[in-house]
């Protein structure tokens, strides 16, 4: 914190949320990214919009223990009980996911 008020650049870190998707209106002033490993009806569905709040709250979690991370929010279900294994795999390759940029 020290370094933040004297002016030095300090990198934030990057955290990854995987959920079953995240209200953005609640997480805007922190800027997520974010993207969707689940398609419906072949069209990718939007990662910015949940069925249940839990990905919401993991992220505000998150932001209040660190309120200068960087996060990246991935949904990979639609429900908590549908949380796509083969999404979450592809939420770690770096060639699929903005995760790694």
């Amino acid at each position: 914190m020290e370094k933040m008020r004297t002016g030095s650049v300090v990198r934030r870190v990057k955290v990854a949320v995987i959920d079953n998707g995240f209200d953005y209106e609640s997480l805007k002033e922190y800027k997520p990214d974010g993207e969707s490993f689940v398609y419906h009806g072949g069209k990718e569905q939007n990662w910015f919009f949940a069925s249940d709040l839990h990905g919401t709250q993991m992220a505000t979690f998150i932001t209040q223990l660190n309120p200068f991370c960087e996060l990246f929010l991935a949904k990979v279900g639609h429900l908590r009980k549908d949380i796509k294994s083969d999404a979450v795999r592809d939420v770690s390759q770096p060639t699929s996911s903005s995760l790694f940029a």
